[in-house]
């Protein structure tokens, strides 16, 4: 066990791992990592020096061993494992009421509000995608979380900022947004 542990973190969305680089550097800790995207999962595990192999991995939190690396956010909130009987529901629903992490950070997907794309928003498919973000901050209970996103949310016809920072909001936190403008 660690004299003076730094804090922990959990790292969804996470693509090729920009909020990991960015948190390892301020000498916090990742226990959980989800990314469905394969290419995504390959480059992050190359720039972050382990392997959580094709599956994910279920360690005891507070274990030695290397974050889970887990694919797809709708099969750890169970929003779709419930719906089809998944017999890991029980084991997924364990390992998440055991994370005691610090931050969770990631970012949703951009493409149903981003300027470049169709602007669908909350009509896509992956346009609520935020919401099981906002079920896993529900139940890890984090001190902060960081979500990340496109500017398109705050031009978007709806207001969507709002209604997501609203969703936050209803599981207990205090929401502010900054835009960042990065060139």
């Amino acid at each position: 066990m660690k004299e003076n542990p730094g804090p922990t973190f959990i790292d969804l969305f996470a693509g090729i791992g920009g909020f990991h680089e960015a948190f390892k550097g301020l000498g916090a800790e990742c226990k959980f990592v989800c990314e469905r995207d394969e290419a995504a999962r390959s480059t992050y595990q190359a720039f972050h020096g382990k392997s959580w192999g094709d599956e994910f991995l279920v360690n005891s939190p507070g274990s030695d061993c290397p974050p889970s690396f887990f694919r797809d956010i709708t099969d750890l909130t169970l929003s779709r494992s419930d719906k089809l009987g998944n017999k890991g529901t029980r084991k997924i629903r364990k390992i998440m009421a055991g994370f005691n992490v610090d931050i969770l950070c990631g970012g949703f997907p951009c493409q149903p509000f981003s300027q470049a794309g169709k602007r669908k928003g909350f009509d896509a498919d992956r346009g609520t995608l935020y919401q099981s973000y906002v079920e896993v901050v529900k139940r890890v209970n984090p001190i902060i979380f960081v979500a990340e996103n496109v500017n398109g949310l705050l031009t978007m016809a709806g207001n969507p900022i709002q209604k997501i920072m609203d969703d936050f909001a209803a599981v207990g936190y205090e929401v502010k947004y900054q835009l960042i403008k990065c060139e």
